[in-house]
């Protein structure tokens, strides 16, 4: 018991978000979405997003596609795989509610993080044939 307690205390005292700070979703969201309009500020522990210094209201379904899978990968590129292993990840239809241009953007920023996170196993669901054959190929030559 006094050792949980003590391990209780010191994540108690351990400063940080366990969640992406909202730099991160700034400037992953622009980077994506190649436009910088919409900003993440922290205030009492969740986001306020503005656009163009408002409240950002209306967001696309693409705008908020990219937005949760920023925030999924940035949870699974800070798991702790030293207490639960390396995660095992499923994303479902990433690309289908957003602009053709923006595809390719979001199918290297899935690799990049799954392949830079230790990830054990990523499921990645589509309809997009032309992101199925992207990462079949992806794939193949990461096997030779």
């Amino acid at each position: 018991i006094s050792a949980i307690s003590d391990a209780i205390a010191t994540l108690e005292s351990v400063e940080g978000d366990p969640t992406p700070s909202a730099e991160v979703l700034t400037r992953e969201v622009a980077r994506l979405l190649g436009r910088s309009e919409l900003e993440f500020h922290a205030l009492d522990g969740k986001y306020v997003v503005t656009r163009d210094g408002e409240p950002a209201t209306g967001l696309s379904v693409g705008e908020r596609t990219v937005i949760t899978l920023i925030h999924f990968l940035e949870g699974v590129s800070r798991h702790d795989r030293v207490s639960r292993g390396n995660p095992i990840v499923v994303i479902d239809d990433p690309v289908s509610s957003l602009d053709s241009n923006v595809f390719m953007g979001i199918s290297t920023y899935i690799w990049t993080v799954a392949t830079r996170a230790d990830v054990d196993q990523l499921m990645l669901l589509t309809h997009n044939f032309e992101l199925f054959k992207q990462w079949d190929v992806q794939l193949e030559s990461l096997h030779r």
